[in-house]
């Protein structure tokens, strides 16, 4: 089986604890989450890492990503590097490995720091008058990003972490295989958007400081990202339909 390890040169003295997580992935550390990816974190030599498995493959990207495209953990870590270069705070890169069979992905792993933020869900959604200086900063982060030309192609509640000091708030992407980088234009700006569950007036607010940020109609703001999210919403419910009638045909 063909092995591809690559080690950020800062941490080459984990090389030993990382060339043995394929084999030992399963009993190392804790699991935080688990679904169509499995995501742990280990602590070894006073620090901790956290280490995600990409599992649900389907076969054709096996074959993709064997043969046409770099596999989901090396995009992390070259995503995410290319952040942290431009100033986005994301979790330090520290490795991928990626393992082939005959014109096949087999297994496929990425290695970060792990990063003590939380989730920045529990605090967006909170009601307005507990969580509107966290939505601008938040609106204020977005713009930043996408001013930069980041576009995050998951850009959701899920994979953003956020601090706060007591006077600031820092926020932090992760799950970065899916970003493209590109010119900003406002629209795309507020496509990106599209992804973000929260109350209306939480989202009010954000459109509210992004049109400040980028000079843009704050009517135009708020319709723009509506109409994207209305989208969003039906192709997602339409691609459920079908795929449950594609089930019920026997097709998937």
């Amino acid at each position: 089986m063909k092995r591809i390890t690559f080690i950020n040169p800062d941490y080459e003295y984990l090389r030993g604890v990382i060339d043995g997580i394929p084999d030992n992935f399963k009993w190392m550390g804790a699991t935080i989450k688990s679904g169509r990816n499995e995501v742990k974190y280990f602590n070894t030599l006073g620090m901790t890492l956290g280490i995600k498995s990409f599992r649900k493959i389907t076969f054709a990207n096996r074959v993709i990503y064997a043969l046409f495209r770099k596999p989901k953990s090396q995009r992390s870590y070259e995503n995410s590097e290319r952040l942290i270069n431009s100033g986005i705070s994301a979790p330090i890169p520290l490795a991928y490995i990626s393992l082939y069979g005959t014109f096949m992905l087999k297994k496929d792993f990425y290695v970060s720091l792990y990063l003590d933020y939380m989730h920045v869900n529990t605090l967006l959604s909170l009601p307005l008058h507990q969580s509107e200086i966290a939505l601008r900063a938040f609106a204020n982060f977005s713009y930043e990003l996408h001013s930069n030309g980041i576009f995050h192609g998951d850009y959701n509640l899920k994979n953003i972490l956020y601090s706060f000091n007591g006077f600031n708030y820092r926020f932090s992407l992760i799950d970065n295989n899916r970003i493209r980088f590109g010119k900003y234009n406002p629209s795309k700006g507020l496509r990106n958007l599209q992804r973000l569950q929260l109350p209306v007036e939480n989202l009010a607010v954000i459109c509210s400081e992004y049109s400040r940020q980028s000079n843009v109609n704050e009517i135009k703001t708020i319709l723009g990202i509506s109409i994207f999210r209305f989208q969003y919403l039906t192709f997602n419910a339409l691609r459920r339909k079908l795929k449950r009638i594609a089930k019920t045909a026997g097709i998937l």
